[in-house]
């Protein structure tokens, strides 16, 4: 009979080969773990999209970096049911938790996912000691009753979920998804200076934190008001006209692009007929 360190020894080769056994995708967040690890880093967020059936993942890394190199990706395995997927994560919050390193694990363009699926990850994530779970909304096809809902089933099958939430803005609801999240029991917002982001703006920093301290009366963010002009002025001069270009490349109108970095001036497009005055 072998005896318990034969046991160990054995159940951790097994477990090495395991890793090693993954999609590229897996590989790639087990590289940034060690990373962090090796580097001091105390936590790191992974990517991960909600179970799509037989259709390619929504958040599929392996596949992109295969096709620009000009490689097959159809050989990758992706997970076969939600129940692999969330495996999958489990194993990975192993591993940080062995490194005592924090994971943030996400559920991203939350409009492909289920509630049910949502409360179900979250729950399974947490009771295996996730840091936090960040939702995204990167579509913007959540309005702000579903995002304060969401928290709420989330945190009534498992009050303690560290929920992180990511609202987008292109219906210009972001900030007002950020507020109503964070009243639905979320602790964090992911929000960016002047809304930068390389899609559809976040919810802007200062929107947010003026929308929790005057409207919600809350005062304790720790963010100084009266610093966010300045802040806002500087960002808008380190991301200018190279920000604008690299927007345009990427399909943007040059109104959509300043809009978005927040140097627009209406009186350049008043000829434009939604602009129309008449």
């Amino acid at each position: 009979m072998a005896n318990s360190k034969d046991i160990v020894a054995d159940a951790k080769e097994a477990f090495r080969l395991a890793e090693e056994a993954w999609s590229e995708n897996a590989t790639a967040a087990l590289d940034d773990i060690r990373f962090a690890r090796d580097a001091g880093i105390d936590g790191v967020q992974v990517w991960m999209g909600p179970f799509l059936g037989g259709a390619t993942p929504a958040i599929a890394g392996a596949v992109y970096r295969r096709a620009w190199q000009g490689r097959s990706w159809e050989d990758l395995r992706f997970p076969r049911s939600p129940e692999d997927q969330i495996e999958r994560v489990l194993r990975l919050i192993e591993i940080c938790n062995r490194h005592a390193i924090k994971l943030s694990c996400s559920v991203l363009i939350l409009s492909y996912a289920t509630l049910e699926y949502i409360v179900d990850f979250c729950a399974r994530v947490t009771a295996a000691g996730a840091y936090d779970v960040m939702l995204g909304d990167h579509s913007s096809a959540l309005l702000p009753e579903a995002w304060h809902g969401m928290c709420r089933a989330i945190l009534e099958r498992t009050p303690g979920c560290n929920i992180s939430i990511h609202p987008h803005d292109m219906f210009g609801l972001a900030t007002a998804c950020a507020l109503a999240g964070l009243k639905g029991g979320a602790r964090i917002a992911e929000v960016s200076v002047n809304g930068l982001t390389e899609g559809p703006a976040q919810a802007d920093l200062a929107h947010t934190v003026a929308g929790l301290r005057i409207l919600h009366g809350v005062q304790g963010s720790g963010v100084r008001l009266e610093r966010l002009t300045a802040l806002s002025r500087s960002v808008e001069e380190l991301t200018d006209e190279e920000a604008i270009e690299e927007l345009i490349a990427e399909g943007y109108t040059e109104e959509q692009a300043r809009r978005m970095l927040g140097d627009y001036d209406p009186s350049k497009y008043a000829d434009c007929e939604y602009y129309d005055e008449d």
